[in-house]
């Protein structure tokens, strides 16, 4: 459960060149690359997060340090919607991505706009990393 402003992930992504079997790879289709089906070494991260009622405070990114040392953006998510309501958790907004990602290290961030987290008063916010390969 989150009370921060802000949460910060650092993720390490080390694996064995495999090929890829869904011939799409999110990662160089958002810098440009090739959907062509060659090997590459990536791994898959998945993302759910619960936002509360006010998603339209919650986003995120996935950025990693370039050759020069500055970060770099690889991937991004939100604003999400105000006030979404469901019967379990109430005006919340459920995201799940898969985003694939090349070995190295790379940091999650979260960020929430206001700065009071995305729980507990205005509803059960939550988020979950999970890597996969």
């Amino acid at each position: 459960l989150i009370a921060t402003a802000f949460v910060l992930v650092v993720l390490s992504i080390a694996l064995r060149n495999r090929p890829r079997n869904d011939g799409y790879n999110m990662f160089q289709e958002n810098l440009g690359g090739s959907n062509s089906d060659e090997s590459w070494d990536c791994a898959t991260v998945s993302l759910s997060l619960r936002t509360d009622r006010f998603g339209n405070e919650t986003s995120w990114d996935i950025v990693q340090k370039d050759p020069h040392l500055d970060w770099v953006t690889l991937q991004s998510g939100g604003p999400y919607r105000y006030g979404k309501y469901t019967p379990i958790y109430g005006h919340t907004e459920e995201i799940d991505e898969s985003i694939c990602l090349p070995v190295g290290q790379y940091k999650f961030i979260l960020h929430d706009k206001l700065g009071d987290g995305i729980c507990c008063e205005y509803g059960e916010g939550k988020y979950g990393l999970r890597i996969i390969g």
